[in-house]
């Protein structure tokens, strides 16, 4: 999807929007030399005009003709949002996918989510990180109403575990 935003400056907006969520909200992420995961605790996986305000000085410049496109598909995202308390899983990136990688920074999080009695929320928007979600026992949704042209954005649950 992020390339469907702004084209081949994806991986430098991740990057920017991911060191400035890392600044504000430090343990909110789960980090290793070559993967990271973004969680949201419940309650606060809302962006809101002030956060998106700070983060467009960092995103535009690399964004450019993109940045209007990715404000509004993120307010059509969050619109689809459910309801109720809930941890959000707002961004999972690994170096290299099939080396545990994902896993590594994914548990610890679900870990949390189960004592607590979380259930975990998260939007994929790559058919091939389908599986490694419902491995980790992540259950599909009704896919979101998104935009010609853009990629399909599957929805998924994770009930907390006993």
């Amino acid at each position: 999807m992020w390339r469907w935003l702004v084209g081949d400056r994806a991986s430098r907006v991740v990057a920017a929007i991911t060191a400035a969520g890392v600044e504000r909200h430090p343990s909110q992420f789960t980090i290793t030399d070559d993967a990271a995961a973004w969680w949201h605790p419940p309650g606060q996986w809302r962006l809101g005009l002030a956060e998106t305000l700070r983060l467009a000085p960092r995103v535009a410049p690399i964004a450019r003709l993109g940045s209007l496109k990715l404000i509004r598909m993120s307010a059509l995202v969050e619109r689809q949002h459910p309801s109720g308390a809930h941890a959000y899983l707002g961004y999972l990136g690994a170096a290299v996918q099939g080396k545990g990688l994902g896993s590594a920074v994914l548990g610890p999080a679900l870990e949390v989510c189960d004592a607590f009695g979380w259930p975990a929320f998260l939007e994929s928007s790559n058919p091939r990180n389908l599986p490694f979600y419902r491995r980790h026992g992540f259950v599909d949704r009704e896919p979101l109403r998104v935009p010609d042209g853009c990629p399909t954005i599957t929805p998924m649950w994770r009930d907390s575990r006993p």
